[in-house]
């Protein structure tokens, strides 16, 4: 027995027989079985065509008219809470950058002083005596305009004495 596109050949010692492939033809009708998705509006417009009763489908209206404004008054709620933790969540984030930046640049000016017034000492308690150990060849008034100008630059004063024996005095002060 052997089958070639959709046919049947029998070898036999009798006459040979072919059969014939048959079609069969199934009609069914479609039905509609898919679930419509009823928002709870049109689910209650249902009930009210079902209702016989006008007292029934007046209240099951007025109720659906409540919940919807029940529903929308929650929403307006939601939405104003929502907002309002927003507001007050970017407020605090802002005031916290504010106070970030102010710390930090408090830290900084901090620690400017303080380089500030290591330098001043460094320069009165050391640097000051050798400036003017290695300026004593010059002329007084231009030894006095260079170390000056040294002092300006650190922002130390200086205060000169010219004494009797021909010497001067030099009193460093820290402006």
């Amino acid at each position: 027995m052997a089958a070639r596109k959709g046919e049947l050949t029998v070898q036999g010692t009798e006459a040979q027989t072919s059969i014939e492939p048959q079609s069969i033809k199934i009609t069914k009708g479609k039905e509609q079985k898919g679930v419509p998705v009823l928002s709870s509006f049109s689910l209650v417009i249902e009930q009210l065509e079902i209702a016989f009763d006008e007292d029934l489908r007046l209240a099951i209206f007025e109720r659906l008219v409540r919940e919807q404004q029940q529903i929308a008054q929650q929403a307006t709620q939601e939405e104003k809470v929502t907002k309002a933790f927003e507001i007050a969540r970017l407020e605090a984030i802002e005031q916290a950058k504010q106070k970030g930046k102010q710390s930090a640049r408090a830290e900084i000016a901090q620690r400017k002083r303080e380089k500030l017034a290591a330098i001043q000492k460094q320069f009165i308690e050391v640097d000051l005596e050798k400036l003017i150990d290695s300026c004593d060849y010059l002329p007084y008034e231009t030894m006095k305009q260079t170390i000056d100008g040294f002092a300006a630059q650190v922002g130390v004063k200086l205060e000169w004495k010219d004494l009797d024996d021909g010497q001067f005095e030099c009193i460093p002060s820290i402006t």
